[in-house]
């Protein structure tokens, strides 16, 4: 195809998915910064009640290095919104990812502190009295490591050019979808009448069969043979947390069902459709109240320890309070996808009604 250089940078940086971005963005938000808090909490946990005189200089180290990979991780999380948001092909992805790329290399230099580490050993615990060494206090450098992530860092930049090459035209040719059906100007439309007799049967039942298969069939088994489950995994829970995890697979299954419903329409109608708005919409805005019954409300009482995970300055963090902002970000995400929905209508309309048009013509043709 020619003319794979007939957009702009600007004209890429409109051209993009918001909702690819928010997922990339969350994820990397659990991955990067979550799970590392996570990791720094149980190791706060394990030195309080194990044995590990000598070895907390060597576990501190281990947690300051996570602590930094967080802290300083947070301008990749940024940018994954950015990298998953445009296309590959898009002078957009090219430029974030390389962004994103560069910013790597001054986060693994601040991650490791320029490849140099110092751990410390207190051995007065381990070793007799008259052992002449009681402490050991090492320099790592580790410069080499840092050389070769670095260029592997580069060798993805390079990549990245390439795969931009590679994927341009078939970038182009979306782009020029997308603008074909933004400036497409139809000669007739459609009434909310005529979109309900216009689908897809076997969309919609497949959307029954996956929602009935991840809603109902999936939380059922586990409800009801978690004790054998676990007994064959020789795995031992909690009977608090095991009861507490029923109910929200029974709230998560029981007030499931109408989605599977109102998803059979969502897919059986084509974006774009009358129809399809309005089911959509249905379908997101019970999801909203899905999720508020799923967790009571926001009056759900969690079996966890209540005591206090993480302190930052003033502010406290306990079990209950990560739940919450679970709930909160998924409620954000539904909202935002209600709103995306509705504004990407117009768009997604002219394409459906384009469409329709080019199959009327092309069955006059073959008449």
């Amino acid at each position: 195809m020619s003319g794979t250089e007939s957009t702009t940078l600007g004209q890429d940086l409109r051209f993009g998915s918001w909702g690819r971005g928010t997922v990339s963005a969350i994820v990397s938000l659990i991955t990067i910064v979550v799970l590392p808090f996570v990791v720094l909490y149980f190791l706060e946990y394990f030195m309080e009640v194990s044995d590990v005189e000598g070895l907390e200089g060597l576990i501190e180290s281990f947690g300051d290095m996570i602590y930094r990979f967080a802290i300083y991780g947070l301008p990749i999380v940024a940018l994954a919104f950015f990298n998953k948001a445009y296309d590959k092909g898009s002078k957009a992805k090219l430029l974030f990812t390389l962004i994103s790329l560069g910013y790597s290399l001054m986060w693994i230099y601040l991650i490791f502190e320029g490849g140099t580490m110092s751990v410390s050993l207190d051995l007065s615990s381990m070793v007799d009295e008259d052992f002449p060494v009681g402490a050991i206090n090492l320099l790592l450098s580790i410069k080499g490591f840092i050389i070769i992530m670095y260029i592997l860092i580069l060798l993805k930049m390079v990549i990245a050019f390439t795969k931009y090459g590679s994927n341009r035209d078939k970038y182009m040719e979306k782009y020029n979808t997308a603008r074909a059906d933004r400036e497409f100007k139809p000669s007739v439309n459609t009434t909310f009448r005529e979109d309900l007799g216009k689908g897809s049967l076997g969309k919609g039942l497949l959307s029954v069969v996956v929602g009935l298969l991840v809603i109902v069939l999936i939380p059922y088994v586990l409800i009801n043979y978690s004790e054998l489950l676990l007994e064959k995994l020789d795995y031992e829970i909690d009977d608090e947390i095991v009861d507490f995890l029923a109910g929200l697979l029974y709230r998560f299954s029981y007030y499931g069902i109408p989605v599977v419903i109102l998803g059979f329409f969502t897919h059986f109608y084509s974006a774009g459709n009358k129809a399809w708005l309005v089911f959509k919409t249905m379908s997101l805005a019970y999801m909203f109240v899905w999720v508020l019954m799923i967790f009571e409300m926001g009056d759900i009482v969690v079996p966890f320890e209540s005591e206090i995970l993480f302190e930052i300055e003033e502010y406290v963090i306990t079990s209950y309070e990560i739940v919450l902002s679970v709930i909160i970000i998924i409620l954000l995400y539904i909202l935002f996808k209600l709103l995306a929905a509705v504004a990407s209508f117009g768009r997604k309309r002219n394409g459906y009604l384009r469409k329709l048009e080019e199959s009327a013509d092309g069955n006059k043709h073959s008449d």
